[in-house]
């Protein structure tokens, strides 16, 4: 497009035109002007313009979740890349040996996969099978060159001397070949526990080994918390948190002892028969297997509630099909799965877990315990609520949902995001129901949720935040529900053409927040933050024992970069290193989360690094190309406010 308008622009004579990008604002106020001697009656439309539809009973509520798989891999995707970003960065400013070309050109890489799954017949889910294998390998790609990075990166800070480095390789510790599959009684493995965010902060990690009798320290010799899930021979997960706080943008080390069973510390998760789960913050009531209630013991608030696990199923025809781009179903209603579930409980000292299943639907629920951070932040894992679910293989022309139907009076709202950072109320439409028109409800009122949505009311709200795109509706007062997973076997007529034959088998995290009514929405936004991006575990491939015992000697054990972290609702977009007309900088960028409360911020970028300083500081366009006229070390941010920056950083 750029290469047209520079061609229409030099030929003006020709074209009797000029051509530029500009906003709606503009384009706006040239109307005006083309006709402020004619009689013009302007429209003004305000509210929601979602959803969209083209036709009766034809809303664009379907591509919020189809193709499920290819959203889940470029949400992870984008997580490598981030970690990789950011480590690289902080690499090449601490002056360390790892080399700017061929890496750079990996984290373009792993830029361009994920960029590429963003085309509007891609992370939408409505692409053709070859095509969406097509994105599948590309983002298989990226992730391998974005973790080549990671590891090399976080080798040369961790490193107290290239020396040291010779042919180590550290990888992520969710790797399905890592060392510790390979345990041997005696052996102690260090696990490099890695903040991608802005704010310290504590959380759990999860490791599959072959050894169950371990005990799991800090490297200054504190035991931590920990339990173990057996699943097979030589088959367990390791489970520790962290308990103290990660540094943002840092590391802290751990070490897995591998002992003899009666020197092990690690909690073998018990089966229990409670009908109440808690926590420090959290009362989960249930009966018969059934969750009842909720209730926030630090708020003092509590809901009735119930889970349910249901199918829309998909009209085929005549007319208009439920297919890709469209969700249309045979009626108003879901048909929910038998609430009669095989349950087990298990508890250790990390989490309290629920496994249940309800047919392609296995659910895990997670109530974790508190850690010493948790105990004064509203952004903890004790503070919510987790169910893992692993949706699997769905009957043909099935649409699956996760509701939550509560006593909360939300009086037909529902908050969502607007576009994946600001938010928006939406109402409740009660479209006609009837021969005539044949409008269903049901698909009208689908939102697309990124990250986060709300239901509440003048005591008490529940929150749901994703680790993927899906779709998220409130059908009635006081219910939630989340579309996971589709499959269509009639094609909507869109341009697909083909069904969305969907058969892959789908993760997706949801995490439950039932608190007494807040507004911040940077609350909300750093939880769902906390979830999208998680403290990462790498461990080192055949590091030999010898290097294990002098660890602390070759290897620096913390890390913690920033001078102090971030404000809790200032988020670090982005930070890694950018071309620029030939020159390598370091791009920085800042939001503001906050929207309902008035709450400024300001980033002292002189000042946000112990060790390292910026030079050429350059306040710029979004893009990181275009300069602003007289920076400012000191950014302001208003509510919602971005700002993007670049400078020369390197160690003072």
């Amino acid at each position: 497009m750029s290469l047209v308008i520079d061609y229409i622009n030099k030929n003006v004579a020709t074209y009797n035109m000029q051509v530029k990008y500009s906003k709606v604002s503009e384009y706006m106020k040239a109307v005006a002007g083309s006709t402020q001697n004619a009689t013009y009656d302007y429209k003004q439309v305000d509210g929601d313009f979602f959803p969209y539809a083209d036709n009766i009973n034809s809303f664009w509520t379907g591509y919020f979740v189809s193709r499920a798989e290819v959203k889940n891999r470029a949400r992870q995707s984008e997580r490598y890349t981030r970690t990789a970003d950011i480590l690289f960065a902080l690499a090449r400013g601490y002056g360390k040996n790892i080399t700017y070309n061929d890496n750079y050109e990996k984290l373009f890489s792993a830029k361009y996969s994920n960029g590429l799954v963003q085309h509007h017949d891609g992370i939408t889910g409505t692409e053709k099978v070859p095509v969406v294998a097509n994105y599948l390998q590309y983002l298989n790609q990226g992730v391998t060159s974005a973790n080549q990075v990671t590891s090399k990166a976080l080798l040369q800070l961790i490193a107290k001397s290239s020396a040291t480095i010779g042919k180590l390789e550290i990888v992520d510790a969710s790797q399905s070949d890592v060392a510790t599959r390979k345990l041997n009684n005696g052996d102690v493995v260090p696990v490099v526990v890695y903040n991608s965010l802005g704010w310290d902060r504590a959380s759990t990690i999860r490791i599959r080994m072959n050894k169950a009798n371990v005990k799991v320290t800090h490297f200054d010799g504190s035991v931590v918390p920990s339990q173990i899930y057996e699943y097979g021979s030589e088959d367990f997960e390791l489970v520790f948190t962290t308990a103290a706080s990660v540094p943002a943008l840092g590391y802290t080390t751990f070490l897995i002892h591998v002992s003899a069973q009666d020197t092990n510390t690690a909690v073998i998760a018990k089966p229990v028969q409670d009908s109440i789960i808690s926590n420090e913050i959290y009362d989960l009531t249930y009966a018969n297997g059934q969750l009842e209630k909720i209730k926030n013991k630090r708020d003092n608030v509590e809901i009735s509630v119930t889970r349910q696990y249901a199918m829309y199923d998909s009209y085929t025809g005549p007319g208009q099909a439920s297919g890709a781009y469209i969700f249309r179903s045979t009626g108003p209603s879901a048909e929910v799965i038998s609430q009669t579930a095989q349950t087990a409980h298990s508890q250790g000292d990390v989490e309290h877990s629920i496994t249940q299943e309800y047919g392609p639907i296995k659910e895990n629920v997670r109530l974790y315990k508190l850690s010493d951070k948790d105990s004064v932040s509203p952004y903890g894992d004790a503070s919510v609520i987790e169910y893992n679910l692993q949706v699997g293989t769905l009957p043909g022309n099935k649409e699956a949902i996760i509701r939550f139907n509560t006593n909360i009076k939300s009086n037909g709202q529902l908050l969502t995001e607007n576009n994946g950072f600001s938010s928006l109320v939406r109402k409740y439409r009660n479209w006609p129901n009837d021969a005539s028109k044949s409008l269903y409800p049901t698909a009208s009122n689908f939102y697309p949720l990124v990250y986060h949505a709300t239901i509440g009311d003048e005591t008490v709200q529940l929150s749901v935040v994703v680790n993927s795109t899906r779709g998220v509706a409130s059908l009635s007062d006081g219910s939630i529900e989340i579309m996971v997973h589709r499959r269509c076997l009639v094609d909507d007529g869109r341009g697909v053409s083909d069904p969305m034959d969907d058969v892959e088998q789908v993760p997706i995290q949801v995490r439950i927040i039932v608190e007494k009514v807040q507004k911040q929405g940077s609350v909300r936004a750093q939880l769902a933050h906390r979830a999208n991006y998680p403290l990462s575990g790498f461990v080192f491939q055949d590091l030999q024992q010898s290097m294990v015992k002098n660890y602390g000697n070759l290897f620096t054990t913390d890390f913690a970069p920033l001078s102090a972290p971030l404000a809790e609702n200032v988020h670090l977009l982005n930070f890694g290193q950018q071309n620029v007309n030939g020159k390598e900088v370091t791009l920085v960028r800042a939001a503001n989360l906050e929207q309902f409360e008035q709450k400024s911020s300001t980033v002292d970028f002189g000042t946000l690094f112990k060790d390292l300083r910026a030079g050429n500081y350059t306040e710029t366009s979004m893009n990181g190309i275009v300069p602003i006229k007289n920076p400012d070390f000191v950014a302001k941010l208003e509510n919602l406010g971005i700002k993007t920056f670049t400078a020369v950083i390197r160690r003072k």
